[in-house]
């Protein structure tokens, strides 16, 4: 009796597939913080420059303010999703690959996922991190999430600056910093001058830039070609 009682338990506790979880894959995606042959002004400490080569995974956004459904036996919240909460796609069931498994972003997110169709709607709802669906209570049938046009970064990405430092005489400083997977510390650094008494156009690597002012308080320019950032890490 009290075996089949377990049994019983155990067939309530969890429901839908049991299994475990398969990564979905991530994909390059290069972001710039310039347009070509457009003129733009930077204060000093900023970025003249800034390119990241990141990785990336489909991201999809809350559409509206939503209770989630209790979870487990004793019905214990979950969470309040707020309009424009973001998810990450970081897993799917392989018995059920139209179907994502998405995870709460930022440092306070769960170590559960809500298992959603491609179009926004819910599928299974809650999932644990094994692939076990426990019981839970209904969903809305609605459209909770839709995709997102602007992906959300993982790690291993690389990211370059050229930071303004100023001017002295006639000569513009900055500074060259590269992280890798650590936006904490910068990886490489490198000091930066060009004498505008040689040209107005200062180039590193494959980026050139025209120089129309500057002060010690800011820098007016335009990048004239990056010769497409062969160089920046894959």
């Amino acid at each position: 009796m009290k075996l089949l009682l377990v049994f019983i338990l155990m067939s309530v506790l969890f429901v839908g597939c049991a299994g475990s979880l398969s990564l979905t894959p991530s994909s390059k995606q290069q972001y710039k913080n310039y347009q070509l042959n457009v003129s733009q002004k930077v204060s000093i400490g900023d970025p003249i420059i800034e390119v990241e080569n990141a990785n990336v995974k489909d991201a999809y956004v809350v559409l509206f303010d939503y209770q989630t459904p209790t979870l487990g036996l004793f019905g214990s919240q979950q969470m309040f999703l707020n309009k424009g909460d973001r998810f990450t796609a970081v897993a799917f069931i392989p018995s059920d690959l139209n179907a994502v498994l998405v995870r709460e972003e930022g440092p306070e997110k769960k170590s559960i996922f809500i298992h959603i169709y491609p179009n926004g709607k819910i599928n299974r709802g809650w999932c644990l991190a094994d692939g076990t669906v426990p019981v839970q209570g209904s969903w809305t049938k609605e459209q909770l999430f839709v995709k997102s046009d602007n992906p959300s970064r993982t790690e291993n990405s690389f990211r370059a600056q050229i930071i303004y430092s100023g001017i002295t005489g006639n000569t513009v400083k900055a500074v060259y910093r590269e992280f890798s997977n650590d936006y904490a510390r910068p990886a490489f650094t490198q000091e930066l001058q060009y004498s505008l008494d040689e040209s107005n156009v200062i180039s590193y690597k494959s980026i050139k830039i025209k120089i129309i002012k500057a002060t010690n308080s800011e820098i007016e320019f335009t990048v004239v070609d990056d010769g497409g950032l062969p160089w920046l890490s894959k």
